[in-house]
């Protein structure tokens, strides 16, 4: 899945601090395979979350975590719009 952000201006700081939070929490689940955050270059306010999970249900669950809502709550009002999800098949 890919995950896109528009952060609102000086807001980088708050999003990066609450994605290295999130990164810490995905660390320790066991069906994780990949979590990535990266700035779009060029772009100001631009964000890229790429994260791989073993099944749907573990995706679900990463979504569901408590942990995950609490800091979606705090960078929220840092973010421009709805995030843009899209979901992937992996071929490989």
């Amino acid at each position: 899945m890919i995950v896109r952000f528009q952060v609102l201006p000086d807001c980088e700081a708050r999003f990066e601090t609450g994605m290295q939070a999130i990164a810490s929490i995905t660390a320790e689940d066991p069906d994780y395979h990949y979590y990535s955050v990266a700035r779009i270059e060029g772009e100001t306010g631009g964000y890229l979350v790429s994260e791989r999970f073993a099944d749907d249900a573990a995706l679900v669950r990463h979504m569901n975590d408590p942990r995950i809502g609490a800091v979606m709550a705090e960078i929220e009002p840092c973010l421009a719009g709805a995030p843009a999800i899209t979901r992937m098949e992996f071929l490989n």
